[in-house]
């Protein structure tokens, strides 16, 4: 029998290493660090028919850290960065420091969801600060997941470069193998 191997972490992400107060709410994943606000949720409740899933039921604090703060650059590699987080993940970003995944998957939206939440603008300027533009944009209703990757210059070729293999499994694994088979041509002629 194979033993997992994951570690449990007993704090959150963001940009800065604080505590601040989870809004538990009716349904548990709109909770968020952010209070329920704006047009997203509204939207969002009435598409899936239930008007009170944004309500908040509780709160509690939660202790934060960014996440170069838990991962060194150098030694702890993180080849791909999911976030799904309600309305936080442009915060979480900015605590990346000079950690560079080879991809990110990032809830995203249009118009607000919850209170100062960024939207997909903030999110595209910030990954594009870092070397990143987006391969995958949600499709409908101004909100869902997008897929970003290392551009295609020098500094997308570093990200590129950390590796190589697990950069084109990753792209295999997310169903974009037309631009995987591309993108590692391209790299594998970059001339810098």
């Amino acid at each position: 029998m194979n033993k997992l191997n994951y570690t449990y972490l007993n704090f959150g992400f963001f940009n800065v290493s604080t505590s601040k107060k989870l809004f538990i709410t009716l349904h548990p994943g709109c909770s968020s660090l952010l209070q329920p606000s704006g047009p997203g949720a509204f939207f969002h409740s009435t598409i899936r028919k239930n008007k009170r899933r944004y309500q908040i039921v509780d709160e509690v604090s939660i202790n934060l850290k960014r996440i170069d703060e838990v991962f060194d650059p150098i030694k702890s590699t993180i080849h791909l960065l999911k976030l799904d987080t309600q309305g936080t993940e442009f915060e979480i970003l900015e605590g990346m420091g000079a950690i560079r995944p080879l991809l990110i998957q990032c809830e995203v939206s249009t118009f607000e969801f919850y209170k100062n939440q960024k939207i997909l603008i903030d999110i595209l300027e910030l990954l594009d600060s870092f070397g990143y533009f987006p391969i995958v944009l949600p499709s409908k209703h101004g909100h869902g997941d997008a897929i970003f990757v290392p551009k295609l210059d020098s500094i997308g070729f570093k990200i590129y470069s950390s590796n190589p293999v697990a950069y084109a499994a990753i792209l295999l694994i997310y169903g974009l193998s037309e631009f995987a088979n591309f993108a590692v041509d391209f790299y594998e002629s970059y001339d810098q």
